[in-house]
């Protein structure tokens, strides 16, 4: 048997009713024609998040403590 869906939410969406036992075990195949590309690296998952803030102090991966809660060294 095959289903057609989508991915909404993090979760398959079948198109139109689809009626499976509960604990059937099923495989899902991503078609690559009509899929946006997964992102292969960190830096392209979390793009949205990462900063590009070029105001950061030179050395402030080393001495974070100090910058974020006040600490020495």
């Amino acid at each position: 048997m095959t289903y057609k869906g989508h991915i909404q939410d993090g979760a398959v969406v079948f198109e139109g009713p689809v009626c499976l036992p509960e604990g059937a075990k099923v495989e899902v195949a991503i078609r690559e024609d009509d899929t946006a590309p997964i992102p292969q690296t960190m830096a392209e998952r979390f793009a949205d998040l990462i900063s590009s803030d070029n105001d950061l102090p030179p050395d402030a991966a080393g001495s974070k403590r100090r910058y974020l809660y006040g600490h020495a060294g």
